[in-house]
């Protein structure tokens, strides 16, 4: 790890890539070698896995027990490798075949004697066949990829998603402003726009945000609404006898 990544390139040599290589910090250096490269996930990986519901595993059509979060980090990590290095397919020195070591020390609480060390070692395979796709959740170990399809092919248009990312800023950056908007119907047009942002951010991107947009019922005067709601309810529930 002192040397940095040992990568062989195309042409059949091989290099070490360091920090300095990837203008990246040493911490986020190592968090690169010793989780993704062994397969590790962020956080937001195990936390969607853990303790999925039924509806969880229905909605994103998950059997019961299988993990939403399970792709293999080879292209992920590959590709960063190549694009951070400027590297193109057809470069000789595109990296092919990454090697990742990770050794740690353990020590025993009761004996700080007893210390032993535990060797972990993973290799990463770059296919060809990945180099003309845009891949946000990674592959299977036959290259097969794993993410929602509907995602998958909006990647393939990066213009539109940069239209909609300037329409989100828009959304979100001036929604205070629909104080100074006289009709509530106009104005119900951004809680609206903020509930489907949010509804697509869960379909697409598995980001469970889904309560948020009530907050912005605070924008409205709830009092007439309280009125029309009463003056239903009034209609169906029996009359309340007074003491």
């Amino acid at each position: 790890m002192a040397r940095g990544i040992l990568v062989t390139h195309r042409d059949g040599s091989t290099s070490y890539v360091t920090k300095e290589n990837l203008n990246m910090p040493k911490w986020n250096f190592q968090r690169l070698n010793y989780k993704r490269m062994l397969g590790k996930g962020p956080v937001k990986h195990r936390q969607g896995d853990r303790s999925l519901g039924t509806f969880n595993c229905w909605i994103h059509g998950l059997d019961e027990g299988q993990k939403h979060f399970s792709a293999q980090w080879d292209w992920p990590v590959l590709w960063s490798l190549t694009k951070t290095l400027s590297f193109k397919p057809t470069n000789p020195h595109f990296i092919v075949h990454v090697e990742a070591e990770y050794t740690k020390r353990h020590y025993e609480k009761a004996d700080l004697s007893n210390v032993w060390q535990t060797h972990k070692q993973a290799t990463l395979k770059w296919y060809d066949e990945w180099q003309d796709q845009n891949l946000w959740g990674g592959v299977t170990e036959t290259g097969q990829i794993v993410s929602n399809p509907l995602a998958f092919q909006l990647a393939q248009y990066p213009d539109l998603l940069f239209g909609l990312g300037l329409i989100t800023l828009v959304i979100e950056a001036g929604f205070p402003l629909i104080l100074l908007i006289p009709s509530v119907k106009a104005r119900l047009l951004f809680p609206a726009a903020v509930t489907a942002f949010h509804i697509a951010n869960f379909v697409l991107l598995y980001i469970g945000f889904l309560l948020p947009p009530i907050a912005f019922l605070i924008f409205f005067h709830l009092v007439p609404v309280h009125t029309v709601v009463k003056a239903q309810l009034d209609k169906f529930l029996p009359a309340r006898s007074t003491q």
